[in-house]
C-alpha cells in the first residue's frame, strides 16, 4: 500500500478517519510543512496512533 502513495494517493490512521469522517476512497485536502497543498485520495487506513497520527502522503505527490 505504502508503495502507491507515489501515484498521489494517502494512508490516514483510523482514529483520524473517524474524526473527520473518512473513508478509503475520499478524498482529503492536505497542506505540507512547506505550504504546498495537495488534494490526495486515501487508499488505505492504518492503526498505530503512536506512529503517525495523521495522513501520510509521499513527498514526490504532485497532486494540486
Amino acid at each position: 500500500m505504502l508503495a502507491r502513495l507515489d501515484d498521489g494517493g494517502a494512508v490516514v490512521e483510523e482514529q483520524v478517519a473517524t474524526r473527520k469522517g473518512l473513508a478509503v476512497g475520499d478524498t482529503v485536502k492536505v497542506t505540507a510543512a512547506n505550504g504546498h497543498k495537495a488534494k490526495v485520495e486515501v487508499i488505505g487506513l492504518y492503526r498505530d496512533p503512536m506512529m503517525f497520527d495523521g495522513v501520510i502522503v509521499s513527498p514526490n505527490n504532485r497532486n494540486g
